[in-house]
């Protein structure tokens, strides 16, 4: 049996915002067989949001693996619950769900999402694919949040570890890309 250890950490957090535009526009009635003047009003509201900034809690971390020789996978779900199929996990292994904190304006929206689908951990010199990440609304899709009355929430992310048949035993890491961005 082979012993593995594979956590990934996020190295690239991106942000983007925006600022809310509210314009009303109300123009008089306009006879084409007259010449008539018109007047109108416009109105602009700019709110000023800012930024959300993300930082990293905790790691997601698959834990300490036991390979069989075969392939197998590791999934970790947002609570930190493994499932486990053709692998096992060592008595001492801890591993836990990543764990991502948003900043930002209180009461607003945020949409998060990965940048990619997957993403590769090694050990230097052979990877393992990280796939099916859950951000709290299942795996593989984009989830909103709402920023607490604090200014800060707490997003959960879960995601699976594709184990390789005869996978090299090393210390594996990575990263992944996070986008958030206001609604």
């Amino acid at each position: 049996m082979k012993h593995l250890r594979s956590s990934i950490k996020t190295s690239k957090l991106t942000t983007t915002a925006g600022a809310a535009i509210v314009v009303s526009l109300s123009v008089m009635n306009i006879t084409p067989a007259r010449a008539l003047s018109a007047s109108g009003n416009a109105e602009a509201d700019i709110v000023s949001l800012t930024v959300p900034a993300l930082s990293e809690i905790d790691p997601l971390d698959f834990g300490e693996i036991v390979t069989g020789g075969g392939p197998g996978t590791v999934a970790i779900s947002t609570a930190g619950v493994p499932t486990l199929a053709g692998v096992s996990h060592t008595p001492s292994s801890s591993h836990h769900q990543g764990i991502i904190e948003i900043v930002g304006d209180p009461g607003r929206p945020v949409d998060i999402s990965m940048v990619a689908p997957s993403y590769a951990v090694s050990n230097g010199f052979v990877t393992m694919n990280v796939n099916n990440f859950d951000l709290g609304g299942g795996p593989n899709n984009a989830h909103t949040v709402t920023v607490g009355g604090a200014g800060t929430i707490d997003v959960n992310i879960g995601a699976t570890l594709n184990v390789g048949a005869g996978q090299q035993i090393g210390t594996y890491t990575g990263s992944y890309t996070l986008n958030a961005d206001y609604q």
